[in-house]
């Protein structure tokens, strides 16, 4: 036996010796996650990855498979491990003038590509390039059999038909650990702007929202927050209720016109505190937003029509009231997105869950189901299911307590 089989052959002792004490495998490579799989399957142990373990299981820590694997410019295409961050990606590229939709504002840039891969592939920049998944354009998934399935390609024309990458990615499915990810580039926009300003009423901030809709120019993205998030994530001290950043970009000229005529809306919509900003490291108040905290944040669960976003709103306050709780919203409002954040989270605020998914069908919106699949044993759907039975058999992938009993 020649050297590098003995040190893979240790590599696999030491592994299989991990999960008999219930450590922390330690995985550097694609075949050491199919090693942890399979010894996990002989084992009957469940693996948890970006999630939090229940016993008996282990963590698969990914974070060391955390290389940048293949730019290539003249494609637009990255091929990257699942620990890359997404703000070393994102300072990679721009050297390079090319960047990652998803990772080119500062909201996600604590998340590695495997995390914001499993989270559904969030994009604050929807409105102008759409969403995140389509800049997903190929995936190797090691199964939870331990087996090696490689999907989509770094060409268009591999990644036609049945989306198969973009399913099995879906937000937490747990069909598959992504070990190898292909990604879409675009080139750096030639200029860039970007406003923050604050309302004091909700009307003022949809009429702002309706006016950029008028502009032949899509903004880059426009996310608000009510007083609740202003105080809590950021310490707003301002009087008014409602705060706002919104961005453009595009060539030089076309960014400089936009910029006067949003100054004029800001303006005509009663905005206060407005200030202009062309760079990520000066202020930029709502980047804490996507991180965990205190309490619970959640994320693109609530998709409501445009026509019907204020009237969720105020009743989901009045919902608030009812059950005297403390909750906050924020979000994309262009597209409809409607975040939430509670300070503390108990039975109170489970109950206003269930409640808000009903408020939001009422007014033609939907639900996610995000909150169900990361906090409840209700998690997919039937075609899903049966996915995901045929792949992890044993349901290992982040196994549901209702299954260790």
């Amino acid at each position: 036996m020649n050297q590098e089989n003995v040190n893979d052959s240790q590599k696999i002792e030491n592994i299989t010796n991990d999960l008999i004490k219930g450590d922390k495998p330690i995985v550097c490579s694609v075949e050491d996650v199919q090693t942890v799989f399979r010894q996990a399957g002989q084992a009957d142990t469940a693996v948890y990855v970006y999630r939090e373990v229940k016993s008996p299981g282990i963590a698969l820590d990914l974070s060391l498979m955390n290389h940048i694997l293949e730019i290539d410019s003249d494609n637009l295409v990255a091929i990257v491990e699942p620990g890359v961050t997404l703000a070393v990606l994102a300072e990679t590229l721009a050297k390079k003038g090319l960047r990652f939709i998803p990772a080119d504002t500062v909201y996600y840039h604590h998340q590695t590509v495997g995390e914001w891969a499993y989270g559904g592939c969030p994009n604050i920049l929807t409105w102008k390039y759409g969403a995140g998944k389509f800049f997903l354009m190929g995936v190797d998934f090691v199964l939870p059999t331990g087996e090696l399935l490689k999907t989509g390609g770094r060409t268009v024309k591999n990644v036609t038909g049945y989306d198969l990458t973009r399913f099995l990615a879906g937000a937490y499915a747990d069909l598959g650990v992504g070990v190898r990810f292909i990604l879409k580039l675009l080139p750096m926009p030639k200029s860039r702007v970007k406003f923050s300003a604050q309302f004091n009423q909700l009307s003022e901030v949809l009429g702002f929202v309706e006016k950029l809709r008028q502009l032949p120019g899509i903004p880059g993205y426009v996310l608000w927050a009510d007083e609740i998030v202003c105080g809590l994530r950021f310490h707003q001290s301002s009087q008014a209720s409602h705060c706002l950043v919104c961005a453009f970009e595009g060539v030089k000229e076309e960014v400089a016109g936009v910029a006067q005529q949003v100054q004029i809306f800001f303006q005509q919509c009663g905005a206060k505190a407005i200030i202009e900003f062309d760079s990520e490291a000066e202020s930029e108040p709502f980047q804490s937003l996507f991180k965990d905290g205190p309490g619970l944040i959640l994320t693109d669960e609530y998709k409501i029509p445009y026509n019907h976003q204020a009237d969720f709103i105020t009743n989901a306050y009045k919902i608030f009231n009812h059950h005297h709780i403390v909750g906050g919203l924020f979000g994309q409002l262009s597209e409809g997105k409607i975040h939430l954040l509670f300070p503390v989270f108990g039975p109170q605020e489970e109950a206003v869950l269930v409640e808000l998914t009903t408020l939001a069908e009422r007014f033609g919106g939907v639900s996610s189901g995000k909150y169900q699949r990361l906090y409840t044993n209700s998690k997919l759907g039937r075609l899903e299911q049966s996915v995901k039975d045929r792949f992890d058999p044993k349901h290992l992938l982040n196994r549901s307590e209702e299954m260790n009993l």
